[in-house]
């Protein structure tokens, strides 16, 4: 069991990034592409480097592993992927709790720190989304684009 648990592990995030690459070429198409790809990095990126920073900082004396990276980048895809459609959630969350119990099940992390990722990469994607929309405000919609 060990043994699958690391396979999986290492397997879910490629799949995420490879789903998130593909998201605005599958369904409607109510953003620009490199928008999209944009507001995904930005958010991902923030996101997996303030659980970095979690674990160079000691947050948590004796969790030297809080919050888990991949399971913050997970979340943080599926977070993306499912605010692109709602019928992303139909992979994303089994692709997350997949990956959350191969982290605990190959003993990279505890479940706590798979929690604290479950917390941390959702809110900052959905906070870096809202700031760079506010900001940055789409001005050429779908349907409403002068001519």
């Amino acid at each position: 069991m060990h043994k699958a648990a690391i396979y999986v592990a290492d397997a879910i995030n490629p799949i995420l990034l490879l789903l998130l690459l593909a998201a605005p070429f599958v369904g409607p198409r109510e953003e620009r592409i490199w928008r999209f790809w944009l507001v995904s990095a930005a958010g991902i990126s923030i996101a997996v480097a303030l659980a970095e920073l979690g674990k160079a900082l000691p947050i948590w004396a004796g969790h030297p592993e809080f919050p888990s990276g991949h399971a913050t980048f997970a979340a943080a895809t599926a977070t993306r992927l499912v605010r692109r459609s709602l019928r992303w959630l139909w992979i994303a969350a089994p692709l997350c709790a997949l990956l959350g119990w191969a982290l605990v099940a190959a003993h990279y992390h505890r479940a706590v720190d798979v929690a604290a990722a479950l917390l941390l990469g959702p809110s900052v994607t959905l906070l870096c989304a809202a700031m760079i929309e506010f900001f940055i405000p789409e001005t050429e919609r779908r349907g409403e684009e002068s001519s």
